[in-house]
């Protein structure tokens, strides 16, 4: 194994507090770090983008065979 790694990230529940201490309920992105927090609308959007940008590379996948 050459020590390189592809960038990955692991996604959790999380509830975001801000400085005034309002919750916002959703999930978490993370890297090391929190890379993102996504509300569960937020989250859901991403994951149908997701899903059709894997349906559009299998699709090419599939043709180009």
């Amino acid at each position: 194994m050459s020590g390189e790694q592809r960038p990955y990230v692991k996604v959790r529940e999380y509830t975001w507090k801000d400085r005034s201490g309002r919750e916002v309920p959703g999930l978490s992105l993370w890297r090391r770090n929190l890379v993102a927090h996504l509300t569960y609308d937020e989250a859901r959007d991403l994951a149908d983008k997701l899903h059709d940008l894997v349906d559009a590379a299998s699709h090419t996948t599939t043709e180009s065979r």
